[in-house]
């Protein structure tokens, strides 16, 4: 987080997208990403002058990860 707290001191954007690149958005995406606490990527992001907009979505819950998932998992070879 601290490389992409850097850009955001450097190029100042007026909002920055939030977002986790996990399967489910869990635990992780709703306090350490998006909470209200001080060390939260949201809050860190705030105290740098931008609105951050947290998407609390999983990359599960978008029917092409889905696929993409699915075809992997039968092109794969039995071990």
């Amino acid at each position: 987080v601290d490389v992409v707290l850097e850009r955001i001191r450097v190029r100042k954007p007026r909002q920055t997208f939030l977002a986790p690149l996990m399967v489910v958005a869990g635990d992780h995406a709703l306090n350490d990403m998006s909470g209200d606490e001080e060390d939260s990527w949201k809050s860190q992001a705030a105290a740098l002058g931008t609105e951050p907009v947290c998407i609390l979505k999983g990359l599960g819950e978008y029917e092409s990860v889905r696929t993409l998932y699915i075809d992997h998992a039968r092109a794969a070879k039995p071990l």
